[in-house]
């Protein structure tokens, strides 16, 4: 039987290694896009907050899509939905690059290479509700990140939980499986109208 030097061993070593961390990666990131099979938490809210002059004026720019709804029912988050979300926030994630707007902050949905997150945002949600989506489950959220700054995700609100469209996520995630401190929330009832998360 021929003797394994340590250099050969070693080699055999890193290989194994690097083949677990490979199917580690790829469980995670399976993981991470995989139909949420039980219902999780909602985001809830504690009445009405200010909201900023951007928001302001992409409503009034915009009112498609920032209008009232006497709606209370939830999106039915079937695994075809699932898969559609994915999509459009990956998509939109790739297609766009991050550009803060600096001190005149913004808010935009066009189709342009460049925007900050609640452009991201927008975007995704313009594409949705064109597509025939409800907007009364597609409503932006605001919080602050790890590092200390403002951003903006979609939250959509289904029967198994809420779950975000992130430009800093590759995939949706529930809501509370990322570290924000949340502030507030796009009314259902009214898009012009935001409400404090709890």
């Amino acid at each position: 039987m021929k003797h394994l030097t340590v250099e050969h061993a070693n080699r055999c070593l890193n290989r194994a290694i690097f083949i677990a961390v490979i199917i580690l990666c790829i469980g995670a990131l399976a993981g991470c896009s995989s139909y949420p099979e039980a219902s999780a938490s909602e985001m809830t809210t504690a009445g009405p907050i200010i909201v900023n002059a951007g928001a302001v004026n992409y409503c009034k720019a915009h009112p498609k899509y920032c209008g009232r709804s006497t709606r209370t029912d939830k999106l039915e988050l079937t695994p075809e939905r699932w898969r559609v979300l994915n999509q459009v926030n990956e998509r939109v994630n790739a297609s766009m690059r991050h550009v803060d707007d600096g001190e005149f902050d913004q808010w935009s949905h066009d189709d342009k290479p460049t925007g900050d997150c609640e452009d991201f945002a927008l975007r995704k949600r313009r594409e949705l509700i064109d597509a025939g989506w409800p907007a009364h489950v597609l409503l932006i959220a605001t919080a602050k990140i790890w590092t200390g700054e403002g951003h903006a995700v979609i939250v959509v609100v289904t029967d198994r939980g809420d779950y975000i469209m992130d430009n800093l996520q590759r995939y949706v995630v529930h809501w509370e499986d990322v570290s924000y401190e949340w502030i507030r929330k796009q009314s259902p009832r009214d898009g012009t109208r935001w409400e404090a998360v709890r």
